[in-house]
């Protein structure tokens, strides 16, 4: 493995004061944080919560894995996901199998929708199946506070919200009066937006249309984590053509989506030209 490539899969797991357990693969140790991981992964909730050895111990070995592909793993429940590729992703599906990581399954589905060829004849058909589904179903859309804030052995709604979020780190964590307060007013934000914007860091995510306003409410709350969801999102939604896609991808600087779009989507409609060069001057920098 590259200095380079070494980096990009070592970096998001560097020892942080929000790291407080270190897995080892092929000798090299990832600093990660016990509670996240317990909640996105029953496999990890047993190791970290239960009487196994492991609990105590100052590094667990993880055996049988390619450093790559755990990082990458892991990474997509991390604040700085690693995207997936069309080489290892059957490779992430099986450990996110093996680890018990659902919400891992969700993302890498919607990667491959977004890249295959298969994936972009499929996915109208999956999109209305599920819009139908959604139809026949009468059970309302679950509330913020049933998303992020129920009682459980799972979650610790403040640090979840601390950990993907710096803005709420250091409001609950700094000497503000919010730190001690049982309810914290959010304003200037519209509830179905913030408890959608939310729930995309939960694993049990709030069907959401309103694009831009997630992406505003996470640059608002330096939430990076839902950007990558968003990209992924709208990479992979029929209902999202041009020129509509495309500006968001611009104007919020999506540059993974950007690339999927002039790779599959673009021609020489006269409507996206001064989007495509906008973003080639950016990227020229």
């Amino acid at each position: 493995m590259s200095e380079t490539s070494a980096f990009i899969y070592e970096s998001p797991f560097a020892k942080t004061d929000k790291t407080d357990a270190i897995l080892v693969v092929e000798e090299k140790k990832l600093h990660v944080n016990k509670a996240i991981l317990s909640y996105h992964s029953d496999y990890f909730n047993t190791l970290f919560n239960s009487d196994l050895k492991e609990k105590s111990m100052p590094e667990i070995e993880i055996k049988d894995v390619k450093f790559e592909d755990f990082a990458t793993l892991l990474s997509l429940v991390h604040e700085k996901p690693i995207m997936p590729t069309l080489e290892n992703a059957e490779r992430i599906l099986e450990l996110s199998d093996r680890f018990l990581m659902p919400s891992v399954k969700n993302v890498v589905e919607m990667f491959l929708i977004s890249t295959s060829e298969f994936g972009r004849k499929y996915r109208k058909e999956r999109m209305m199946r599920k819009h139908e589904n959604l139809e026949m179903s009468k059970t309302p859309a679950p509330s913020l506070c049933e998303t992020i804030s129920a009682e459980s052995n799972k979650t610790d709604a403040i640090l979840i919200l601390s950990y993907h979020s710096d803005y709420f780190n250091v409001l609950f964590n700094s000497e503000f009066m919010e730190k001690s307060m049982a309810e914290i007013e959010i304003k200037d934000v519209d509830y179905a937006d913030f408890a959608a914007f939310i729930s995309l860091i939960t694993d049990k995510p709030i069907e959401y249309k309103n694009f831009e306003n997630i992406l505003n409410l996470s640059n608002r709350f330096l939430m990076p984590s839902v950007r990558f969801t968003i990209e992924n999102y709208l990479a992979s939604c029929h209902e999202i053509r041009f020129p509509e896609t495309f500006k968001i991808a611009d104007e919020y600087n999506l540059e993974n989506l950007m690339d999927y779009l002039m790779r599959y989507e673009t021609g020489t409609r006269e409507e996206n030209i001064d989007a495509i060069r906008r973003f080639l001057r950016r990227r020229s920098c």
